[in-house]
Parts: structure tokens; C-alpha cells; sequence
């Protein structure tokens, strides 16, 4: 009854793989981003569940919405970077952290630019 309601889904997906029903768990899942295209809240979620699952280029393909929907949050763009580190795709990871470095945030988002210094020092030592 409520299509914005993220947790429902991923509790459906739940479900069906109690079932043994993969194929309709994987629809609950992509309905999530479904449901609300121009929002990060679907593709955030989405976005998690593909890194746990280890499926990372999907799991791009969801961070680089939650950021392109979500500018003025910056846990995207860590989320993005992080992501791109465990691809090998550095540069592209070095691009996005620094503009978590060089952007403006709320305070309420902590202090993510000690976050993307930190995560820019693994990749200079990745080098």
C-alpha cells in the first residue's frame, strides 16, 4: 500500500529467498529503485544490497544515481568512491574524493573530508 516503503521490499526479497524463490527475491530487490527513479532512497538501498552481493559494476550503476540524485550528500560520494576503489577504477575514485575534499557539506554529515583524506591515502599507497 505504501510504494515508498524501502523496507518493505528488501523484507519481500527476504522472503522469497526463505522460499527459494531467487528470481522473484531479485525483482523485489530492483523495485527499489523502481519505485522512485529520481530518488536516492531506492538506489541506496539497491546500491548496499549489490556491494554486499559482491556484484560491484551494479553497484556502480546505483551509487553514480544516489550521487547524480543526492548532490548535497556527501556518503553518496564516499559510497561512489569506495565502490570504485574495489574495482581498480582509482582515478575515476581520486576524482570523486576530491571533490568530497574540496566541496562544502552540512556539519551533519560529520567530517567527511577527514573520511576522503583517508581513503585518498589508500590509494597512495595502492600506487
Amino acid at each position: 500500500l505504501n510504494p515508498y516503503d524501502y523496507t518493505a521490499y528488501q523484507s519481500l526479497a527476504d522472503r522469497y529467498v526463505r522460499a527459494g524463490d531467487q528470481a522473484s527475491a531479485e525483482r523485489a530487490r530492483t523495485t527499489l529503485a523502481e519505485v522512485a527513479p529520481h530518488q536516492a532512497a531506492g538506489h541506496r538501498a539497491l546500491a548496499t544490497i549489490r556491494t554486499k552481493q559482491k556484484r560491484l559494476p551494479e553497484a556502480l550503476v546505483q551509487w553514480r544515481q544516489v550521487v547524480r540524485t543526492e548532490r548535497l550528500d556527501p556518503t553518496g560520494h564516499l559510497a561512489l568512491a569506495r565502490a570504485l576503489i574495489d574495482t581498480g577504477a582509482s582515478e575515476e575514485a581520486r576524482a570523486v574524493l576530491q571533490g568530497v575534499l574540496t566541496g562544502t557539506w552540512e556539519s551533519r554529515f560529520g567530517d567527511v573530508k577527514l573520511q576522503a583524506g583517508q581513503m585518498l591515502g589508500t590509494l597512495g599507497a595502492k600506487r
